[in-house]
């Protein structure tokens, strides 16, 4: 798991990289009492530690025996924080003069052959290793895909070639880069995660609950019965689950989940909420289907929907 955790570790600074090497390049041993030295060694102790820790957690956890499957992030999510203090703190005067073609090839070969570890499972496994939910950098690596190759390997050449340049120039390089690419990164996972069958569900049965409260409430009296909520036969127990979930998290206890043959002349149907006046239906619709439609209607992530309503009294 060593190659894993350090390819991890690497992954993580990718961003930054030749200025991170650049400034460990500062460290000397027989001055560790400079300011610098002495918060190299702190955080080179911090990281070992909990990289240790990280490391003997994945070997003794069942899922990683005997092929390793899985790495965990959650226990090494501060090297980012870490990484990015030790070259803030080193940028208030020049490196030390270094070949700039060498750094180039040294932290792209560095970034290109941690990824094949990780994400193509070069060498040791027959395919890419799993990322663990609680692994923040993990998925953003992982949903970035081909692009996180592309934007890190771009930012060390630039990196390199302004090192020991104009100071100004390259930390607003760093800054402008940093900002752009969490920002795309954290786009991507956030789409992804929306983007979801299970949270695709969940949205349904919530905008179905969100329309049906928008009728008119003129008409409520005191006879009105419950709330119930009509699904398909051949719905997963498991999608049921994120149903009553959803129901239960915002706050719709008293709502009924009721399983029929709704879909059964209609394929398109998904849900169908159902009180003493009303019966909203809620559809899936093609999106040729969905411009003409002249009923109230939403899109979310490529799929359209429209309600049908029906007054019961």
């Amino acid at each position: 798991m060593d190659c894993f955790y350090c390819s991890y570790a690497i992954l993580i600074a990718a961003p930054y990289l030749p200025i991170f090497l650049a400034s460990l390049s500062r460290f000397k041993l027989n001055n560790w009492r400079e300011d610098l030295n002495r918060l190299l060694i702190a955080f080179a102790a911090i990281i070992l530690f909990l990289l240790s820790v990280c490391i003997r957690h994945s070997w003794r956890i069942n899922y990683n025996y005997p092929i390793p499957l899985k790495i965990q992030g959650r226990y090494i999510l501060y090297f980012g924080p870490l990484f990015l203090i030790t070259i803030f703190t080193s940028l208030n005067k020049p490196f030390k003069i270094m070949d700039r073609t060498k750094l180039i090839i040294f932290s792209s070969a560095m970034i290109l052959i941690a990824y094949a570890f990780l994400f193509f499972g070069f060498i040791y496994l027959d395919g890419p290793l799993g990322i663990s939910p609680s692994s923040p950098d993990g998925y953003l690596i992982k949903f970035m895909g081909i692009s996180f190759i592309f934007l890190t390997l771009t930012n060390s050449i630039i990196s390199s070639l302004l090192i020991n340049k104009r100071r100004i120039a390259l930390l607003t390089v760093l800054v402008t880069f940093l900002i752009g690419f969490f920002f795309y990164g954290n786009v991507k996972i956030l789409k992804n995660i929306f983007d979801t069958r299970e949270q695709r569900g969940s949205s349904q049965i919530f905008h179905l609950i969100q329309e049906f409260k928008t009728l008119s409430y003129e008409s409520i009296n005191k006879t009105r019965t419950p709330l119930k909520i009509f699904f398909p036969n051949d719905s997963s127990s498991y999608t049921i689950s994120l149903w009553k979930q959803t129901l239960n998290f915002n706050g719709y206890t008293d709502i009924e989940l009721i399983q029929s043959d709704i879909s059964e002349d209609d394929p398109a149907i998904i849900l169908q909420a159902i009180d003493s006046n009303y019966a909203l239906t809620l559809r899936e619709l093609t999106e040729k289907d969905y411009l003409i439609s002249d009923k109230k209607k939403y899109s979310q992530y490529g799929k359209f929907y429209e309600f049908q309503l029906e007054t019961k009294n």
